[in-house]
């Protein structure tokens, strides 16, 4: 179409980098092609604060070298232009449908992680978005987006895998969104057989 999509659900299949970043990690850039200098509108961003490592049971496991696969002491949090999404635990190396549900209009977005709502700090269900008349930096411009692309090269250390990106140019129902999310299921499973 002519104009920017302002209302859209974007939904990735991903694994972050095992690596450490001390900076963002783009994941999407909306405004192809006029890239600005600023920060990537939705990144992965390093916890700060280590996490004691778990076995499979929940229980504290040591950080000795036992032979075992260890899992890095840090999670990821999605930071959406500089609002950290503190409540989404994204493990590094496992597998996460991350889904953002964007009303630029509304000057709003709806989070969820692995089929689960993440609200807000505050308890809200959505998140400000900014701007509100569809001028909000995450209104998906004519020319298309980009993944994992920034304006600087720190920001996309490699290392990310993708099995599905999903968008569709109009809002969903939360009904209509598990829907699809059950139908991009089947599709990554037939994806793994393969």
């Amino acid at each position: 179409s002519g104009e920017d999509h302002a209302k859209y659900p974007l939904s990735l299949e991903l694994k972050l980098p095992l690596q450490r970043s001390l900076n963002p990690v783009a994941l999407l850039q909306a405004s192809w092609p006029d890239v600005g200098a600023g920060i990537p509108q939705i990144s992965a961003i390093a916890s700060q604060t280590p996490v004691e490592p778990t076995d499979k049971s929940g229980a504290e496991r040591s950080c000795k070298d036992d032979g075992e696969d260890k899992e890095p002491a840090w999670n990821w949090h999605i930071q959406v232009g500089t609002t950290s999404i503190t409540k989404c635990v994204l493990r590094p190396g496992r597998w996460h449908e991350i889904t953002f549900v964007v009303n630029c209009k509304e000057g709003r977005f709806f989070f969820y992680a692995d089929g689960r709502q993440v609200r807000s700090d505050a308890g809200e269900s959505s998140y400000f978005l900014g701007e509100g008349a569809g001028k909000s930096p995450l209104a998906i411009k004519r020319g298309g987006f980009l993944l994992f692309a920034a304006p600087q090269g720190t920001w996309m250390p490699g290392g990310i895998m993708l099995r599905r990106c999903s968008f569709t140019s109009e809002c969903l129902s939360a009904r209509q969104l598990e829907q699809v999310r059950f139908q991009n299921r089947l599709s990554s499973e037939r994806i793994r057989e393969i």
